[in-house]
């Protein structure tokens, strides 16, 4: 479950409770790149993420605001999932991946597997599309 996660990757305070209130993501894709936002009730929470879909690494923030970045891609292991493949380094260095699939056209389903210090979590989150 999500406090798990929280846990494992050593979140307290305000963090924390910027991840406990995300408002939702928005998802883009292209020709040549995925795009991930994700926003929060408070306005200083904000993750963005462009990937090339060739499966290039790319740096970006850390998403737990700690120093340093994190390298992800893209795998598309069936067409009707898209991954995001990361790692990252100490402190709390691991891996991660985000699987993005939709059961339904208005329906998003991402579930993030997390591998920190040898402790492993999933959790998925369901998103509703909003017309």
């Amino acid at each position: 479950c999500m406090s798990d996660a929280l846990s494992v990757m050593g979140l307290s305070g305000l963090v924390r409770q910027a991840i406990k209130l995300v408002k939702g993501v928005t998802l883009t894709q292209d020709d040549v790149s995925f795009t991930m936002a994700v926003f929060s009730v408070l306005s200083w929470f904000k993750v963005s993420e462009k990937y090339p879909l060739d499966g290039t690494p790319t740096s970006c923030r850390r998403r737990d605001f700690r120093r340093g970045g994190h390298k992800g891609y893209v795998a598309v292991p069936s067409p009707d999932k898209l991954q995001l493949r990361l790692q990252w380094g100490n402190p709390y260095g691991g891996t991660g991946v985000d699987e993005f699939t939709m059961p339904s056209p208005d329906v998003l389903h991402v579930h993030t597997t997390l591998n920190v210090n040898g402790k492993t979590c999933s959790y998925r989150q369901v998103y509703n599309r909003r017309h």
